[in-house]
């Protein structure tokens, strides 16, 4: 075993540790650079470590774009409902001078509204004016919004979809194929980014930009036209309050990486993260959670 990067620090400044200056929020170090990148660009990819702060600067984007185009409306799509609140209520500072409340007022992952969500979607839609910055907002999860792109496609009305600023949270959900072929919020994704004269945004933001199965989130014909802002995983880690180092282990490991976990984990205490490869990779069981098993027993043999 070979111990092949390490890095150690005395302290984060207060700005990185919380980004709080007030009660409207200023955006953290890394936020600022990735924000005035991003903030004039239609197409925009966020690449990021899972806890960064991407909902944080997607409602912080969407809220500078707003503001500059008042018939701007803003869709944010999640995986699952859960995701959601990290969208529901923010108190945003822009360019240090202007403060916005995110509120929005169209949360399907969480309201009854007493309609469909499609339907009540569909409606808000097909509004000519909005009664603030917070109503022009709607949150919902992928599988509606798949359901709303495939009934507008049916009735043959996607214009209603024209000066929509649409995030897909957790991009590595999106699929489209060099074949043509896609998934749901891929077909939605190709088809606002050929149709300019709907004046769309895109922001598609992830902690990777693989899938598991290997397929393409965006062709690279697209992927041309998308501002991207990446930000690695170790100089996220300095910005961390109580993490003071960390280093990565390699090791040769033969067919089961599980045994090897107890090579590295009887040379050093301490807390760690365990990576447990994808179940199509070669250098998996196939099993993720018998995997899990072994890799706990190891350590409970080391304790």
């Amino acid at each position: 075993m070979n111990n092949l990067f390490s890095a150690e620090w005395n302290t984060a400044s207060e700005h990185q540790i919380d980004g709080l200056q007030s009660d409207y929020r200023k955006p953290r170090d890394w936020q600022e650079p990735a924000f005035n990148l991003l903030k004039d660009h239609p197409y925009m990819i966020v690449n990021a470590p899972t806890g960064s702060g991407k909902s944080w600067l997607m409602c912080m984007l969407s809220a500078y774009k707003m503001q500059n185009d008042k018939n701007l409306k803003c869709i944010i799509s999640v995986p699952q409902t859960i995701i959601a609140p990290g969208f529901s209520n923010e108190k945003i500072q822009i360019n240090n001078d202007i403060n916005l409340h995110w509120k929005p007022n169209h949360n399907l992952c969480k309201e009854q509204t007493g309609k469909r969500p499609v339907r009540y979607a569909i409606e808000w839609l097909e509004r000519k004016t909005y009664d603030s910055f917070n109503d022009r907002i709607l949150l919902c999860t992928h599988a509606t919004l798949v359901r709303i792109y495939k009934k507008l496609k049916i009735e043959d009305r996607l214009n209603l979809l024209d000066r929509l600023l649409l995030w897909i949270d957790e991009a590595h959900h999106i699929s489209i194929e060099t074949d043509g072929l896609a998934n749901g919020i891929g077909k939605l994704v190709s088809f606002l980014f050929k149709n300019e004269a709907l004046s769309p945004q895109i922001g598609l933001t992830t902690a990777t930009l693989f899938r598991g199965d290997r397929q393409q989130l965006i062709h690279a014909s697209m992927a041309a036209s998308f501002e991207k802002y990446e930000l690695p995983l170790d100089k996220y880690l300095k910005t961390m309050k109580h993490l003071r180092s960390f280093n990565y282990d390699f090791l040769l490991c033969g067919h089961d990486y599980t045994k090897a976990m107890g090579d590295i984990i009887k040379h050093k205490k301490g807390k760690d993260i365990v990576w447990i490869p994808h179940t199509v990779s070669q250098h998996s069981s196939g099993d993720k959670y018998l995997e899990a098993k072994k890799i706990i027993q190891e350590y409970q043999d080391v304790n």
